[in-house]
């Protein structure tokens, strides 16, 4: 069973809803036969898809020009409605090192297509401060490790599902791959997650633990880096929280449904299965 790619949601279909969308780039994007266009063209689907039928959008990262919170913004800003349905959420390891100069900039851009949530050191939604000094703020690795794990539990709470696409193995700032931790930390609080394996990363590692047989066509190299043994650390700890609860796999989809996720990068598929699931969750 498949979702059609010309199936659209009905307006104000996914109305209350809320996505958080989980994206980094993928060293397995060349091995696959993809280009970063593939990605960012998948992101701007789900992002459309979204906000046509009256959802909103979680994205936790940071506001520099080179990132995929830009191109969201672009695609907002092209297509979204003006009820702020894009919430862009800030680690305090992150907007610690911005100036009032940065923010004030971001907001005019946003307008009124999304809003900044800012989190203080306790993970807590939170006003930015116009006195910090981003010259002088340089975290510990352990104060940056939880800045980033509060955000992903922020966003958890935050929001009905998660999208997961893509993520790094090596070069990342936290405790595990920060696609991985997304994924285990939605894991341990029961909630539904869209794991689109087509672009393989640190998704499809994640899917190879919890829906193995859906990860088998793709087969992935070894390494025994420190980032390795970092990755199969957090792969060991997703099986152990999968293990105590599978909310996660409520989403919404039939499971030749989530099989097809795992595995394609057509962008109108991702889309149209991300919005169908989206819109069964709570229903």
């Amino acid at each position: 069973m498949t979702v059609s790619k010309h199936s659209l949601l009905p307006p104000n279909a996914l109305e209350g809803k809320a996505l958080g969308i989980s994206v980094s780039e993928s060293a397995d994007l060349k091995q696959l036969g993809l280009f970063e266009d593939h990605f960012r063209l998948a992101l701007g689907d789900i992002a459309r898809t979204i906000l046509f039928a009256g959802g909103n959008l979680y994205y936790g990262g940071h506001l520099r020009a080179d990132g995929y919170t830009q191109f969201l913004i672009d695609e907002l800003q092209r297509y979204g409605n003006r009820n702020r349905p894009f919430k862009i959420c800030l680690a305090y390891s992150e907007h610690q090192k911005m100036s009032s100069d940065d923010i004030v900039q971001q907001k005019e851009r946003l307008g009124l297509f999304g809003e900044i949530i800012f989190l203080d050191e306790d993970g807590n939604p939170s006003q930015f401060s116009e006195n910090n000094d981003p010259t002088s703020y340089e975290p510990t690795q352990d104060v940056l490790e939880k800045s980033l794990t509060d955000l992903r539990i922020f966003l958890a709470q935050s929001t009905d599902a998660r999208i997961v696409l893509g993520g790094k193995r090596t070069g990342f700032l936290g405790r595990y791959p920060g696609i991985l931790e997304e994924v285990i930390v939605s894991v341990n609080a029961g909630k539904p997650l869209f794991l689109a394996g087509g672009f393989g990363g640190a998704t499809l590692d994640a899917i190879s633990v919890l829906s193995p047989e859906h990860a088998a066509w793709f087969e992935r190299y070894a390494d025994e880096g420190v980032d390795h043994k970092k990755l199969v650390s957090g792969l060991d700890a997703l099986n152990d929280a999968a293990a105590k609860t599978d909310g996660w796999n409520a989403n919404g989809l039939a499971p030749a449904q989530n099989a097809l996720l795992a595995a394609t990068y057509r962008p109108s598929e991702i889309a149209a299965l991300v919005g169908h699931g989206l819109g069964k969750i709570g229903g």
